[in-house]
């Protein structure tokens, strides 16, 4: 547990990575990357029609509570009727609502009508905002609530509980890695709701038997070496899974090679066939990018095929003959034509003269997991954890990264725990002096012995403490975890002391103390940015400051509100004295 007494969102996570060097100086965390505003740990930001865009957006309350916001900061107008959004330029306006704007969001319990899909019941967080002459809409999505919605989406068919409990796993371990790798960041959301990344079911609640199968997993991932495994799966491999290498180029996973898999065959090797219209499969290809405008498709060649069987290369004859990947082409028919096209790379192909006709086995990629395996698994009596062995050798179940080597070291006033003895051990001293500044800064000694947890890599400390990979350092507890200090570089000193600082004012806040004022306070005693404290920082109220702290959902509402917070505090040490307000922490904020 934290040891924070009130849940926070506190500079010592999220509000280095957002206010950025541009807007408060040099800032604790700052990572050149950070872009945008971020989930916080344990979302998943879901971008909804990801391939085609919607122009008109409509929303209907479900219940009570219900609300519209047109910014983060923005008062809430209850959502009492249905709103429709439209695209006006760059900005988006809502039936009811006076000014247009960049974006809206929703909260509480509603619908969503978005064009050629079912209406869709939420009660996450919604983003809308103006993309591209359309409307890109994106929930914030709690991890335990995906899993729940992929499963119902990619294995509700499961007759076994261990292969829904490994799916479980399989399905949590992607959404984090994938969110971590950017898949989607360009388009400001983690994962789409499509099979591209996984495909979601958003029903009121998920099936009994789909939740209950990932509350017995909750939290648990699959770690390779300190990091979250990529966890790729499919239909049926129709009996040999595929190496991860030959159909996602450059990957290397030593627990995705391919080997027979002789549960999957056990009903046999889930035989089809298709017939294609050249036509067709032309419109197919162009919509995919893979062959120019009016080309014909005359003929088909496969050229060359992976140790298993599949197609690895194949030829495309027309009038520019090309050759591409087997999974390029087969995705690009498959997003097409779904179900009536290809369903895996193992086939064979003939020409029928205006059509061409597949023969296959099997269906998806093959790489990692196979659902049809998996399901034959568990019904045999293996257990989840068996399931995952076989599918993904060297891997473990675990909650968080456990296969690294901890050594402990430090100094007179605090611990560090690293993989890297013979590297970090110098940075005791200075980690002891920055510990010293913040003391000095309060007038504070802390109580307790703090410990440093330096972790080798960004992404193992994203990994092992489910922080994003833009969040240079947190606090757990007495322990202050930190990316490695040759990462954090000219950040690292305003950093370090940014999270003594809070450990002091949190271990003596008494329990009620606004969050506003114990982040503005850090701020402010950091030397986190030069914002003048004459700003008139009582523009939004205490209260709704800490809302939008804890609550905004763009990067902008959030600089304004540290910025806030910051001078509020500012302007209380020049009315009051430092020493009165430090006393606060303790006594509480006079109302």
């Amino acid at each position: 547990m934290p040891l924070f007494p009130t849940p926070r969102v506190g500079a010592a996570l999220l509000l280095p990575i957002l206010l950025g060097s541009a807007l408060l100086g040099v800032l604790p965390h700052v990572r050149a990357q950070a872009r945008q505003a971020q989930p916080t740990p344990g979302e998943v930001r879901v971008g909804l029609g990801w391939q085609v865009l919607p122009r008109e957006v409509t929303t209907r309350p479900r219940a009570a509570g219900a609300a519209l916001r047109a910014c983060a900061t923005c008062p809430a107008l209850p959502l009492s009727a249905p709103v429709t959004f439209i695209v006006q330029g760059a900005s988006l306006r809502a039936t009811g609502v006076e000014n247009a704007s960049p974006e809206f969001s929703l909260e509480g319990d509603y619908d969503l009508v978005l064009p050629a899909r079912p209406p869709l019941h939420s009660h996450f967080p919604a983003t809308l905002r103006a993309r591209d002459g359309a409307i890109r809409v994106v929930l914030r999505v709690p991890l335990p609530d995906y899993v729940n919605m992929a499963l119902a989406g990619e294995s509700a068919v499961f007759s076994s509980e261990s292969a829904l409990k490994a799916m479980a796993v399989v399905i949590r371990t992607y959404a984090v890695s994938a969110s971590a790798s950017g898949r989607h960041a360009d388009e400001d959301f983690d994962l789409c709701d499509s099979t591209h990344c996984q495909l979601l079911r958003f029903d009121d609640a998920a099936p009994a038997r789909l939740a209950a199968a990932a509350a017995a997993t909750e939290g648990e991932l699959l770690w390779y070496r300190g990091e979250p495994a990529s966890t790729f799966y499919s239909r049926n491999c129709a009996g040999t899974t595929e190496d991860a290498a030959r159909v996602f180029p450059g990957m290397s996973a030593p627990y995705l090679r391919s080997h027979p898999d002789p549960y999957c065959v056990l009903h046999g090797r889930d035989e089809w066939s298709a017939e294609i219209a050249k036509a067709d499969l032309a419109a197919a290809l162009r919509q995919a990018g893979i062959v120019p405008a009016g080309t014909r498709v005359e003929s088909l060649r496969v050229v060359e095929r992976t140790p298993s069987g599949r197609v690895s290369r194949i030829e495309i004859r027309g009038a520019a003959p090309q050759v591409v990947s087997g999974e390029r082409f087969r995705v690009a028919v498959a997003r097409v034509m779904g179900t009536g096209g290809l369903r895996s790379n193992s086939f064979e192909v003939s020409d029928a003269g205006d059509h061409f006709i597949f023969h296959g086995y099997g269906a998806g990629h093959g790489a990692g997991l196979c659902q049809a395996g998996a399901d034959e698994m568990g019904a045999g009596g293996k257990t989840y954890r068996e399931i995952l062995s076989f599918y993904y050798p060297g891997t473990t179940v675990a909650q968080s990264a456990r296969d690294l080597d901890w050594v402990q070291t430090g100094g007179e006033r605090l611990d560090v725990l690293t993989t890297r003895p013979d590297v970090d051990r110098a940075f005791v001293p200075r980690a002891e002096r920055l510990l010293r500044e913040a003391e000095e800064r309060t007038g504070w000694l802390l109580a307790t012995r703090p410990q440093l947890r330096v972790y080798p890599s960004v992404s193992v400390y994203r990994n092992a403490t489910g922080e994003p990979g833009w969040v240079g350092a947190s606090t757990r507890g007495r322990t202050v975890r930190i990316e490695p200090p040759e990462v954090l570089g000219a950040a690292l000193d305003s950093t370090l002391r940014h999270e003594f600082l809070h450990l002091l004012i949190e271990s003596r806040a008494r329990p009620g103390v606004p969050l506003w004022f114990r982040e503005g306070l850090v701020l402010y005693l950091n030397g986190d940015g030069a914002v003048d404290a004459r700003e008139n920082a009582r523009s939004m109220s205490y209260a709704a400051l800490d809302h939008a702290l804890t609550s905004a959902n763009s990067a902008e509402a959030l600089r304004a509100a540290y910025r806030q917070a910051r001078a509020a505090v500012a302007r209380l040490v020049n009315e009051r004295g430092k020493a009165e307000v430090l006393s606060w922490v303790e006594r509480g904020v006079p109302q």
